[in-house]
């Protein structure tokens, strides 16, 4: 029903795995999926109810089937990242994954922290 008002958008899901090391330095290793998700702008109420009130435009809401992971310190997993493109725009950006929102057997909702561009 959504995509009468907002269509959906293929998107690359890119599930932590845990971390490598490189020279001492500690590298994140994801697992990419795809998956199509629901992206929708956060009102202020929304980013004020998650404690992010004055960084509009740094995060938004997805809804996809399925789960998607947060962070994972039991597993020692870091945040999933999302690879898709933004409102109007075709180059691909980069969002984090801070929050599970809500989530069901088939569903989820989560809150995405815009990190850059895809290089």
């Amino acid at each position: 029903m959504t995509v009468a008002v907002n269509e959906n958008y293929d998107s690359i899901i890119k599930v932590s795995t845990g971390y490598t090391f490189d020279k001492g330095e500690q590298i994140p290793t994801y697992e990419d999926h795809p998956r199509v998700l629901q992206l929708q702008s956060m009102s202020s109420d929304d980013l004020q109810h998650f404690g992010f009130a004055n960084q509009q435009g740094y995060f938004m809401s997805a809804y996809a089937d399925g789960m998607i992971e947060a962070l994972n310190r039991a597993d020692q997993k870091g945040n999933s990242m999302v690879e898709t493109v933004k409102y109007g725009e075709t180059d691909v950006h980069i969002w984090k994954v801070e929050k599970i929102a809500e989530s069901y057997n088939d569903w989820v909702k989560i809150i995405l922290r815009y990190i850059g561009r895809k290089k």
